[in-house]
């Protein structure tokens, strides 16, 4: 999704981890991060959608920008509510085998030094998932995209994902920040691509979640033609 005139914005995170941590850190909506009080939640105020309809009205969304949903939240159930609006686009197929939808998250500062109390929480991303029968119908956790991929490869990516996390799970035991994780359920988060050095296979990454909030970042790369883990890291709760 794009905007016709930009909002502030946060400057993007280079690293594919990096990147998750900053546009993705925030709780899911009742679930909360590992060893912290689930979020406290309420719906926004007339005046607080007032304000973002005002927002609005300035920046108007590209065509396919659905309603935005808006949502306040306390993270670990203290301090002041922390206002959010969120934007998507409908879902379609946007490859064989693979749906699509692009999501804008816009995030309000009461007291914003130039007066503008929204600004978009990153860019705008893709979100995809694997197609089934029928039209293209967003689940509760769809997977980001942080970088162009190859539509081959996203769809490949998906459909193996599962098993490269099971096979890195034997990385994650010699691994002093992932060993705690290593029996953990795990749900796909987030795919992009690592740093390279000159003549090195291209590096995959793939970002998980668990249910309580830890994350772990599985590498994979092609060994002759099949994709194979190659690396994890963890980052410390």
């Amino acid at each position: 999704m794009t905007l016709q005139k930009r909002p502030r914005r946060r400057p993007a995170a280079p690293a594919a981890l990096a990147a998750l941590l900053t546009l993705g850190m925030l709780a899911r909506p009742g679930s909360a991060m590992a060893g912290a009080a689930a979020p406290a939640m309420r719906a926004a105020t007339a005046a607080e959608q007032r304000s973002f309809e005002l927002f609005q009205r300035q920046y108007d969304p590209a065509p396919g920008a659905g309603p935005a949903r808006l949502v306040a939240e306390r993270p670990g159930g203290k301090g002041p509510w922390q206002l959010s609006a969120t934007m998507e686009t409908a879902p379609r197929l946007a490859m064989p085998g693979v749906c699509q939808l692009e999501r804008s998250v816009f995030r309000h500062v009461p007291q914003a030094p130039d007066g503008q109390p929204w600004f978009a929480d990153g860019v705008a991303l893709p979100y995809v998932w694997l197609a089934v029968a029928g039209p293209c119908v967003a689940p509760a956790r769809p997977v980001r995209l942080l970088q162009a991929l190859p539509p081959g490869l996203v769809l490949q990516l998906l459909q193996e994902n599962a098993a490269l996390l099971n096979r890195a799970r034997l990385l994650f035991a010699g691994n002093t920040g992932c060993a705690r994780l290593r029996a953990l359920p795990f749900a796909l988060e987030a795919l992009g691509t690592g740093a390279r050095a000159n003549g090195a296979p291209t590096i995959y990454t793939l970002l998980y979640r668990s249910e309580r909030g830890d994350l772990a970042q599985v590498d994979a790369r092609y060994s002759r033609a099949e994709l194979t883990a190659w690396n994890v890291r963890c980052p410390t709760p």
